[in-house]
């Protein structure tokens, strides 16, 4: 596993509730990190290595990720007490990736086209994470010229319940699929099915291989680290075997209906509320 030491600091992307820090490591690129000691830490850092993984597998257009080391000394560089205190929280192994110079924030009215295909394919991805965070509002894409990427994947209940051991109910999470920028009732599966088909058990416990034995102590602490491995990729293999569901949730999908815009705005205030509750920021 290839770490890469943080040796610049740059600035702060306050964007959601992770606050991501662009940074400088020792091989002279930049770094967008995500901090361990910000949002859900860890877990959704595993979530984020995995997914991202699992996706270039795929063929799907996401950021190679990179683990970064940030070391106690690197509060010197900063000076913002409240950046001060989030990297004190996340000494040691991060969740990083490059950051693309110069690249925009991709919209419907952004003017940058791609195929429909590639639409399909990032919205089953998206669909088989059950990621519920890429909507018309925030698409959490980034593009440069001809290149776009997808981020931010630690919302994604599918690889949550394979790290935590937890069943969630996805039709809970479903109806917020139909706010995916990409989604639309005639999506055929087939394709998409038969290429998480090919993914090949060593596949997903190489993948595993490389996350942190720190991000695992803290996420189920005094287990084994190579036990732990074993086991969420156990589950996510289970959960890929699994893939003929997705003709299933695009079933349910059709049947759902359209939140309306008042009905998204007050969805909107009980998450953000809950998220303040849950972080004490009342």
């Amino acid at each position: 596993m290839l770490i890469i030491q943080a040796t610049k600091y740059f600035n702060e992307i306050r964007l959601g509730s992770s606050l991501p820090l662009i940074v400088g490591g020792n091989d002279n690129n930049k770094y967008v990190v995500k901090l361990n000691g910000g949002g859900d830490g860890v877990i959704a850092n595993t979530i984020e290595w995995l997914s991202t993984k699992l996706g270039r597998l795929l063929g799907i257009p996401v950021l190679e990720p990179v683990i970064l080391q940030i070391a106690n000394s690197f509060i010197e560089k900063v000076h913002d007490p409240e950046i001060s205190e989030l990297i004190d929280k996340s000494s040691g192994l991060n969740f990083g990736t490059r950051y693309e110079e110069e690249a925009v924030d991709y919209g419907g009215n952004s003017g940058f086209n791609f195929s429909g295909k590639l639409k399909d394919d990032m919205f089953l991805y998206d669909l088989f994470l059950l990621n519920i965070d890429r909507t018309v509002r925030n698409p959490n894409i980034i593009y440069r010229n001809n290149d776009l990427w997808c981020l931010d994947f630690a919302s994604s209940i599918t690889m949550r319940s394979s790290v935590e051991g937890k069943d969630y109910q996805e039709r809970l999470f479903l109806p917020h699929m139909k706010k995916h920028p990409f989604y639309r009732d005639k999506v055929c599966v087939d394709d998409f099915i038969g290429r998480l088909k090919k993914v090949r058990d060593k596949n997903i416990y190489d993948i595993m291989e490389d996350i942190p034995d720190m991000w695992l102590q803290q996420i189920a602490p005094g287990r084994d680290s190579g036990e732990l491995r074993m086991l969420v990729g156990n589950r996510l293999i289970e959960k890929i075997n699994r893939v003929d569901i997705l003709t299933g949730r695009m079933e349910i999908l059709k049947e759902l209906p359209t939140e309306t815009e008042a009905e998204r705005r007050s969805t909107a205030l009980k998450n953000r509320n809950a998220f303040k509750k849950k972080y004490g920021l009342y």
